[in-house]
């Protein structure tokens, strides 16, 4: 997903169920490197090679039935500089991840942002700085994205 200004509400993720996957191929698992977000905001979210600022989004009482719900905001490198800012996750049960550029400056890589990055966590919703476990081409550990506000 990427955009502006979107809201998200009240959606239940349903537990992964066997019975749907004949190949085996979504088991987390069966196959723990490719366990993805619930929901996966990035600014590589266009068509073809266009990119997406990822601002002004609320994600409201989401929930998952085996568990929290994870949303990661990520601000990949291969694509044009674009903003994650303004983004805002209320409700408890959601588990929000937050994976973005240094700002130009801080890291000497051409690989950072121009933009200020920001996310709000409210209302016992938790929030993470970094690319959460497991997560593949999430970047992990990558020098030039934040890993502390």
């Amino acid at each position: 997903m990427s955009g502006v200004a979107n809201i998200v509400a009240e959606n239940l993720v349903e537990a992964y169920d066997p019975s749907q996957d004949p190949g085996n191929w979504y088991n987390p698992e069966a196959r723990p490197d490719y366990v993805y977000p619930d929901f996966w905001m990035s600014t590589e979210g266009g068509q073809s090679t266009w990119a997406n600022h990822v601002a002004y989004n609320v994600f409201i009482d989401n929930d998952k039935s085996d568990g929290r719900l994870r949303l990661l905001f990520e601000q990949r490198t291969n694509v044009a500089d674009r903003s994650i800012s303004g983004n805002t996750v209320l409700g408890a049960g959601q588990e929000a991840w937050f994976h973005h550029l240094v700002a130009c400056g801080v890291c000497s890589s051409p690989q950072c942002s121009t933009y200020a990055p920001s996310i709000t966590a409210e209302s016992n919703a938790m929030l993470f700085i970094g690319a959460p476990p497991n997560c593949l081409n999430c970047y992990p550990q990558a020098p030039c994205y934040l890993t502390q506000l």
